[in-house]
């Protein structure tokens, strides 16, 4: 049947029906690269707040709580004593983030170093990537993007951390007591 012998009703029908069908397509592809954008938006700020999160714990402990757990110690003559669990940036941090970790498992939380005095923090090939940028690229301290790992795409947000010197007091306490 050729398209000279339908109707005029059938022509019009078929015609509108293509048009239709064109701009179904072109809206769901639209739509679809929208959502897209969307919900990797949406990962991003999720993942920026429990970032800011961890920071802002390690922050607390940094600058409150380990001055005072010094003064304290001091006034019992414990000068010498570290508490690990109330001093250390580190391990605090990594030990809320196993509780988070073990409630919301879509999350990975992760302290890492390319030369770590606890072998259980040593950076994997992607994390050894990570550093290497952030070395070559001082002035940023941090990144996020997507990486694809066994054909899986992930959202990744990363931050740089610095050991300053008074760090090295809770580092070796801490993998002292590990």
């Amino acid at each position: 049947m050729k398209l000279k012998n339908l109707k005029l009703s059938t022509k019009f029908t078929f015609t509108v029906g293509l048009i239709l069908l064109t701009f179904c397509i072109i809206f769901s592809f639209l739509l679809y690269v929208h959502l897209k954008d969307r919900v990797i938006e949406d990962a991003n700020e999720k993942t920026l707040i429990i970032m800011t999160q961890v920071g802002a714990v390690g922050d607390y402990i940094k600058n409150t709580l380990r001055p005072r757990m010094f003064e304290f110690l001091k006034s019992t003559d414990a000068n010498d004593a570290f508490i690990v669990e109330a001093m250390s940036t580190t391990h605090v941090t990594q030990e809320v983030m196993k509780r988070f970790n073990a409630n919301l498992k879509d999350y990975i939380y992760r302290r890492v170093s390319d030369n770590p005095l606890n072998p259980n923090n040593k950076a994997d090939q992607l994390h050894e990537e990570l550093i290497s940028r952030f070395r070559k690229e001082r002035e940023q301290n941090s990144w996020n993007g997507i990486i694809k790992i066994n054909n899986e795409d992930y959202i990744i947000r990363a931050k740089a951390i610095a050991a300053d010197k008074k760090c090295l007091t809770c580092l070796l306490q801490s993998v002292q007591r590990s």
